[in-house]
C-alpha cells in the first residue's frame, strides 16, 4: 500500500479534523515534486564546503560548523524563552542583540566553510570575519557588565530559566571555540573567529548575570566546602 502511494498508483488519504469527528478526503494522484531539502549526496558520509571540496562529516571543519550551528539554535531558544518580556539594554534589547549574534554566527559558518588557503580567493575575501565584530562585542560586554554588581564569589547557574539558558550558551560557545581553534592552528580559519567566540562566551556570562538582577533574583553562590556526606 505504502509503495503504491509513493509511486502514485493509489490515492493518499488525508484526515481532516472537523470538530468531534474526522472527515476523510483524498489528495491528487499526482506525485509531489522532490523537495530541495535533501540531496542524497551526503549519504556516504561526506559533505561539501563552500569551495566545493568534499570532506568527511566527521572532519574537524564539520565538527566546528556543527557546533557553531548548535550555538545559534540555542541562542534562538533564548529569544523565544524571553518572548515579549525582553530586557532593555541601553537603546536596544537583549533579544535584538541575540538576533544579531545569530546573524554573525551565520557569517562565521560561511568563513569556517571556506578554508583560507582555497584557490578561489574571491570567495575567501567574501567570507572574511573582521576583527571589528569582536571590538563591537567588547563594548556591549563592558556596558552590560557595568550594570551588574561587582563579582565577589564563584557563582553557579540556576537562578532562573533565562539565566540558565544563557549559561548553556556560554558552555556551548566554549566548545565551539575549541573546535575552531583546531582549524586556526592549521591556518584554515582566521584567528578573528576564535577571538570572537572567546569574547562571546564572556558576553553570555555577563548577560546571564544581568538577567538575574533585572528580574530581581539572587545569584547562587557556590558552596565553600561542598559535601554530600550530611545528606
Amino acid at each position: 500500500m505504502l509503495s503504491q502511494i509513493l509511486q502514485g498508483e493509489k490515492k493518499l488519504p488525508k484526515m481532516i479534523f472537523t470538530g468531534s469527528s474526522f472527515k476523510q478526503t483524498f489528495i491528487s494522484n499526482k506525485k509531489p515534486p522532490k523537495s530541495i531539502v535533501y540531496t542524497r549526496t551526503g549519504d556516504k558520509g561526506k559533505s561539501s564546503l563552500f569551495t566545493g571540496e568534499r570532506q568527511l562529516k566527521t572532519s574537524e571543519v564539520f565538527e566546528a560548523l556543527g557546533t557553531v550551528d548548535e550555538l545559534s539554535t540555542y541562542v534562538a531558544l533564548i529569544r523565544v524563552t524571553i518572548g515579549s518580556k525582553d530586557y532593555k539594554v541601553g537603546e536596544t534589547t537583549l533579544c535584538e542583540l541575540l538576533l544579531n549574534i545569530q546573524g554573525l554566527l551565520t557569517k562565521m559558518g560561511s568563513h569556517v566553510a571556506t578554508p583560507r588557503g582555497a584557490k578561489n580567493q574571491k570567495l575567501v575575501k567574501n567570507t572574511e570575519f573582521p576583527e571589528k565584530h569582536t571590538k563591537h562585542l567588547e563594548k556591549w560586554i563592558d556596558f552590560i557588565d557595568s550594570k551588574n554588581p561587582k563579582l565577589k564569589n564563584f557563582i553557579l547557574p540556576g537562578s532562573n530559566l533565562v539565566e540558565s539558558h544563557l549559561n548553556i550558551c556560554r558552555s556551548i560557545c566554549r566548545r565551539a571555540e575549541r573546535r575552531v581553534l583546531a582549524l586556526v592552528e592549521k591556518a584554515s580559519v582566521d584567528p578573528t573567529v576564535s577571538q570572537f567566540l572567546n569574547r562571546l562566551a564572556d558576553f553570555f556570562f555577563v548577560a546571564a548575570r544581568f538577567v538575574v538582577f533585572s528580574d530581581g533574583d539572587s545569584e547562587i553562590i557556590s558552596p565553600t566546602n561542598p559535601s554530600l556526606e550530611d545528606f
